[in-house]
This record gives C-alpha cells, sequence and structure tokens, in this order.
C-alpha cells in the first residue's frame, strides 16, 4: 500500500479504488457461501504481482449457523473488531454485518494511506471510540468514498450495507455507470412527470397548514388534480406514475427534500442558468431538488449530450449520484 503514495494522483486513486473492489468481493465471495472472515485487518490483504489485492488468513473464518449468526469467543484483532462483537462476557455473536463494519474501517485504512477512522484526536483508545461511534473521516477528501466508509462503519449493525450493496455504491461508479443510471431512472414516470407531481403535492402542503382553509379530510388525488386545473393527458401521466394514491406521491416528493437539504445542488437552477442561457432550457417550475435537477440532467444527456459533456455535468455535483443513490434505494428504484 505505501507504494501507492507515490503514484501520479490519478493513478494512485485508480489503483487504491481497485484494492478496495478487490478487498470487498474477496469478502462478498466468502459471504455468498454464508462465511464469516472474523479477522479483516491491513495485514491480511495481500498483493500479488498483478497488483491485484486478495484477503488473506482464513483461520478464524467461521461458517454461520442457519445462515445468520455463530455464536463464539472474541476473536480478530484489538482495535479491528465490529462494536457489537466487543461484549464483556467474552462471547460474541458475529454476524457478516459485523465483518462489513471492520471492512470499512478497512476501506478507510487504503484510502487514507494507513489510519484508521476510530483513531480520532482525544484521549479514549480505539476499541473505546468502536464502541461509542466515535469516528473521523478527515484524512479522506472524497466525500462520495466518505458517504461509503459512513455506511459500512455505521454503529448500528442494521444500518449497514451487504457487501454486495457496497460494491454498489456510487463510489464504483465510472462514468458508463453513471450515464446508465441517468439513462434509466431518468425515464421513470415518477421522475418524467416530477414537476406536475410536486405542483400538487405543494397545493396538498399548503392545504395542510391552512393556506387555503383546514378541511378535516384532505382531498383526494382526482379533486386536487381537478382545482389545479392539471390538463387531461398531464393528470393521465400522474397517475401512472403514482396511481391515485396520495400518500405514494407524498412519500415521494419527502424523499426528493429529504435528500436534497444542504447539498451541493440545492440551488442548482441558479448555478446551471449560467451556462444553459437559452429560454426555456431550464423549465421555471422545475422543483429545486434533487428529482428536478435529475430529470433536468437527463434531459440534456439525451437531448443535448455535447454541452452536457462540455460542461462535465456527470461530476458536476459531488454529492448528486449520493443522493440518488439513497433515494433510489428508499424508494426501492431498481437500477
Amino acid at each position: 500500500m505505501k507504494d501507492l503514495n507515490n503514484q501520479e494522483h490519478e493513478n494512485k486513486d485508480t489503483a487504491m479504488k481497485k484494492m478496495v473492489k478487490d478487498v470487498l468481493l474477496g469478502l462478498g465471495y466468502l459471504h455468498r457461501y454464508e462465511v464469516i472472515h472474523r479477522d479483516i485487518k491491513p495485514k491480511n490483504v495481500l498483493i500479488d504481482s498483478g497488483n491485484n489485492a486478495r484477503l488473506a488468513d482464513f483461520g478464524l473464518s467461521r461458517k454461520l449457523e442457519e445462515g445468520s449468526d455463530v455464536y463464539t469467543a472474541r476473536a480478530g484483532t484489538r482495535g479491528w473488531e465490529a462494536v457489537e462483537t466487543l461484549v464483556p462476557s467474552g462471547k460474541s455473536r458475529y454476524k457478516m454485518s459485523s465483518d462489513v463494519q471492520v471492512a470499512g474501517m478497512l476501506v478507510y485504512y487504503i484510502l487514507s494511506g494507513g489510519n484508521h477512522p476510530f483513531d480520532v484526536n482525544n484521549s479514549k483508545d480505539r476499541e473505546t471510540n468502536i464502541r461509542e461511534g466515535n469516528y473521523s473521516l478527515d484524512d479522506v477528501s472524497d466525500i462520495v468514498a466518505q458517504d461509503l466508509i459512513k455506511g459500512m462503519i455505521n454503529i448500528d449493525p442494521a444500518q449497514r450495507p451487504t457487501i454486495e450493496e457496497a460494491l454498489q455504491h456510487p463510489y464504483f461508479w465510472d462514468d458508463n455507470r453513471k450515464d446508465g443510471v441517468l439513462r434509466k431512472l431518468g425515464d421513470r414516470e415518477e421522475v418524467q412527470h416530477y414537476v406536475a407531481i410536486e405542483q400538487i403535492y405543494n397545493f396538498y402542503k399548503q392545504m395542510e397548514n391552512g393556506e387555503r382553509g383546514n378541511p378535516t379530510a384532505p382531498l383526494t388525488l382526482e379533486e386536487q388534480i381537478k382545482h389545479l386545473e392539471i390538463p387531461k393527458n398531464k393528470s393521465q401521466d400522474i397517475r401512472k406514475a403514482v396511481g391515485d394514491d396520495v400518500a405514494k406521491l407524498r412519500t415521494l416528493c419527502d424523499t426528493a427534500k429529504k435528500y436534497s437539504v444542504e447539498k451541493t445542488f440545492s440551488a442548482w437552477k441558479t448555478d446551471l442558468s449560467q451556462i444553459w442561457t437559452v429560454h426555456r432550457d431550464i423549465d421555471p417550475k422545475a422543483p429545486e431538488d434533487i428529482l428536478g435537477l435529475f430529470r433536468f440532467m437527463r434531459n440534456k444527456l439525451v437531448h443535448d449530450k455535447a454541452r452536457f459533456e462540455e460542461n462535465k455535468l456527470l461530476n458536476h455535483y459531488p454529492d448528486f449520484f449520493i443522493s440518488l443513490h439513497g433515494l433510489a434505494r428508499d424508494l426501492k428504484w431498481d437500477y
């Protein structure tokens, strides 16, 4: 790993990303066969002559009992153990998610040049910090990598991704993958008709807040569409996207707002209006949230690809694909 620090920055980033992926692929292979490693640490990563990273030393590995967990004596290396295995009784329940947390520590070690996320600058030792979830990711500047690591080292095992899910994280996406995600998810009915959907959402919120009276029974989706005088063909599109379910419409919009708070793209219309200056290049009704931007990006990718690529829009907002990935996960969108 030390040799990576002497490479050109771009080559170094590519090499480290490959190393991270190699390690996770190896761990994922074990997990597919319901085997947990239990001793993940830097010394157990070997680099072969082809610069491929290999996860090694399976002396403490165990087959899971009935595919869930294994109850054994505490194992592993001090400072490289999952929080749920640090029990005073000496007997711990190990799960795949336990491997995931330690693998997250290892990912940080690789990308930071040899640091540990739970070696924070205070008087507590590493094990105490692991117990308390007290970590720092300051030695990794890539916010997409930080997001991957943060999920993996989550103190709550239920909130950690599986290794398979970790490998689907945007950290591993190249431009072709990003292009494909924009095209596939951008054609979903919910995204195509989001401007009108969000208009209904805003009207519903106004009613809820008493700005248009505070009815004892909220309007149905049909009544809202009629009140807003949405054209018949557009109302049919909206129903294709959310059916007649106001709750589904609200979940869609609430999730979009959730993933748009304090992001680099929070004022995307103002920002991108400096690039796309022709009238109607940017729909004035488009919401300034992630789905409003998403539909804009998809349309420019398909219909104005030269300027899309010239302005490097795929990588214009570093947290865009992180947020889109989280939104798609929450909404259970397959891509």
